[in-house]
């Protein structure tokens, strides 16, 4: 029996990371590719250091150390993973602070051993840590297909598959450390099972996985000065003149107004401000809606008439527009100013 596991093992340590490779090699522009690729190398190099502690190798504390490293970073990697499935998403400057405690480790990764850190605390530490990004990057692949963010590449079925294994995997040495439910071989097992099912479906989904993401623009030459330029004409009449508040207001009429041609205008929504004209001129009605809502001398106004002092052509598409941007309805938003203005007075 010990054997069959020792097998199965380092048969899904194998696969796990020539499936990564597989995807880092059809990375080129595409990031989901990219993560998905790095989160499979670095389940590999985990699922290795717990195959060589269970079959008592002698590995030196770096190896030990190497492998909670990576376990440290797949939550992060899985949470950029779905971040770069979603349509207009963008990480900030900050994001390399999700890696501090993999590189943390990696830094003091030949003073860090078993007894003087891992078994005193360090080791209930990463689980739960690893814990808090299965709950994050969950959320928000859910919050991402209910409300359509994003942009999935073959079937949705064969994400989920993946999310649930990974978590599965890792949510093993929780139980077995902190629970004390699982035996130890769980985790690299029951992933090494799981994966012949996950390259299954990949294979299955292949070509829409693999498929390179057009470029609209990809043959519009605009120099970065000429890009922040326009981003700038763009943002002044926005707020000078305030075209959006116009129901009828149009990427024509921007090109009119700014003198941009709209062909140039679209590759600048899409690559200066990462969202086509449409999102990017309600995100500015909403803003002015909010300002109505607020305003007590306005509370006459009917939440259509609102939606028409602000831009909106129809009701529907401001109740749409709203809820989206601000996760409720202007009528349920009105609700809750009034019910604080009155807790105030």
């Amino acid at each position: 029996m010990e054997t069959v596991v020792l097998v199965l093992c380092w048969l899904g340590v194998l696969q796990s990371l020539l499936l990564g490779l597989y995807f880092l090699s059809n990375a080129r522009d595409n990031n989901s590719n990219l993560f998905l690729g790095i989160t499979l190398i670095l389940i590999g190099i985990r699922a290795t250091k717990s195959t060589l502690f269970i079959f008592g190798a002698e590995v030196s504390e770096f190896v030990f150390n190497l492998g909670f490293a990576a376990h440290a970073a797949i939550g992060p990697v899985l949470l950029f993973y779905i971040q770069s499935l979603k349509k207009g998403k963008v990480r900030g400057k900050g994001s390399f602070l999700h890696f501090l405690p993999s590189i943390i480790i990696v830094a003091l990764s030949l003073q860090l051993t078993l007894d003087n850190f891992w078994y005193k605390g360090g080791y209930g530490a990463l689980l739960y840590y690893t814990l808090f990004y299965i709950g994050l990057y969950c959320f928000q692949f859910y919050q991402g297909c209910k409300q359509g963010d994003l942009k999935i590449s073959g079937s949705v079925s064969w994400i989920t598959v993946f999310l649930g294994t990974v978590s599965l995997f890792q949510l093993a040495y929780f139980s077995n450390y902190i629970l004390s439910i699982t035996p130890y071989t769980a985790a690299p097992v029951f992933y090494s099972i799981a994966l012949y099912w996950i390259t299954f479906l990949v294979l299955k989904n292949k070509a829409e996985i693999n498929r390179e993401p057009k470029t609209k623009y990809q043959n519009l030459r605009i120099s970065d000065e000429m890009m922040e330029d326009f981003k700038q004409r763009i943002l002044d009449l926005m707020d000078t003149r305030r075209p959006y508040l116009d129901t009828n207001f149009s990427l024509q009429k921007l090109s009119e107004l700014t003198r941009i041609p709209q062909h140039q205008l679209s590759h600048t929504f899409s690559a200066a401000f990462n969202q086509n004209f449409t999102n990017f001129i309600n995100a500015y009605r909403i803003q002015e809606s909010k300002k109505i809502l607020r305003d007590p001398e306005k509370e006459y106004l009917s939440i259509a008439g609102i939606a028409y002092e602000c831009g909106f052509n129809s009701l529907s598409s401001f109740n749409v527009s709203f809820k989206k941007n601000i996760g409720v309805t202007p009528s349920v938003f009105k609700k809750e100013v009034s019910k604080n203005t009155q807790i105030k007075a």
